[in-house]
């Protein structure tokens, strides 16, 4: 039988009105009616089921003709959680915090999950947000429908990129500042986190430097949280971004902070890219200071498959004559040159170090690398 009646439902269970999904599918000139079964379809269940990588059974000859496509596109997108029937909740406590709203929000979402089988933020995983996001055509999101809850959703795959549409879709730099401001007081934990990350990556990149200076303040507070930020695998993209993104006076209490472990992180998997981005965009004093670092130490990062990469750039991003002091290091110690060109990503630094070197010395690093070339 091809009734809508026939169709899998889950149990009718009292909710808002305002939490169902509306699924009504135009099938044959006819609609679906968007009630009774209809209604409490558990889209996500059918949406699983009805996958192209996953062979279909028997049942879906049952199925409505062309109730299947019209699954695919009208279920996947996500309710739309209506956070400003909530404003009237909205009034900061003592603490400066909205909690009110964010629980109003998640009693919300818990509702809509139970009644529609749709997931909660906390219930998908990454892969189905990416196959979501992908499903719905990247429909933008509207900023009110994150205010109240930034910091609570961005701990979740789906909740971050409904986040980071709302900051590229915002109308105003307001707008982006208002979901910004959501995030204060929590940085140290965001960016640790394999969601949050991107949304404070996505602040950096959209918003104007001065506007996100709370980022760099957050992690500059404590030492240890600078290297600590530096080394971790997601904190470091954040690091990076600020470094290319805001002025080194903006910077600076992280830079400082930085140049003292810089020998430490140069050989680093994660930190070394930090201070890669050091020597490319800090201010001249800086590179002037890891240059000489890199020139002390030339030993240790030459056989290095991370240091050597600290290397190229201080050979490519540092001064005229700091350039040429680094070069010089390492050509006049034929051992760490030959290192250097067998390391993991040597070859881009001898390119760079042979474009420094002129005359003699240059002529000299050529006929070492040839004898060590002849030799293998």
């Amino acid at each position: 039988s091809s009734s809508p009646a026939h169709l899998p439902a889950a149990s009718a269970m009292a909710c808002p009105a305002d939490a169902r999904v509306d699924l009504k599918i135009e099938v044959g000139g006819g609609v679906l009616p968007a009630s009774g079964a209809a209604q409490c379809l558990p889209a996500r269940f059918l949406l699983r089921r009805l996958c192209p990588k996953v062979q279909r059974g028997n049942w879906a000859r049952y199925l409505p003709v062309g109730a299947a496509d019209r699954l695919m596109a009208l279920a996947a997108p996500t309710p739309t959680w209506r956070i400003s029937e909530f404003s009237s909740l909205a009034t900061p406590s003592s603490s400066g915090s909205c909690s009110q709203p964010r629980r109003a929000f998640r009693r919300c979402c818990t509702a809509s999950s139970a009644s529609t089988g749709l997931p909660s933020w906390a219930d998908i995983s990454e892969d189905e947000a990416e196959s979501a996001s992908s499903v719905s055509g990247g429909q933008c999101t509207a900023v009110g429908d994150v205010l109240g809850c930034v910091w609570e959703i961005a701990q979740h795959a789906m909740g971050t990129r409904r986040v980071q549409d709302a900051l590229e879709g915002a109308r105003c730099e307001a707008e982006r500042v208002d979901i910004a401001w959501e995030l204060r007081g929590h940085v140290s934990k965001d960016m640790r986190c394999p969601h949050a990350n991107h949304i404070l990556q996505k602040c950096i990149n959209t918003m104007r430097p001065e506007n996100v200076q709370f980022i760099a303040d957050e992690i500059a507070e404590r030492e240890c949280l600078v290297t600590q930020a530096a080394k971790h695998r997601y904190a470091c993209r954040v690091v990076q971004h600020l470094l290319r993104r805001c002025s080194p006076a903006q910077v600076g209490g992280i830079t400082k902070v930085l140049l003292k472990d810089a020998d430490a992180l140069a050989c680093h998997t994660f930190g070394s890219y930090v201070v890669q981005q050091m020597l490319e965009f800090g201010s001249e004093d800086l590179r002037r200071d890891l240059s000489r670092m890199v020139q002390r130490n030339v030993q240790i990062l030459c056989p290095h498959a991370c240091g050597s990469r600290v290397v190229r750039a201080a050979l490519e991003h540092a001064a005229a004559e700091d350039r040429a002091r680094v070069a010089c290091a390492v050509a006049h110690q034929p051992e760490v040159l030959r290192q250097l060109a067998a390391a993991k990503n040597g070859e881009a630094a001898i390119g760079k170090l042979l474009d420094v070197l002129q005359g003699s010395e240059r002529e000299c690093a050529i006929a070492s690398l040839r004898d060590e070339a002849s030799r293998v």
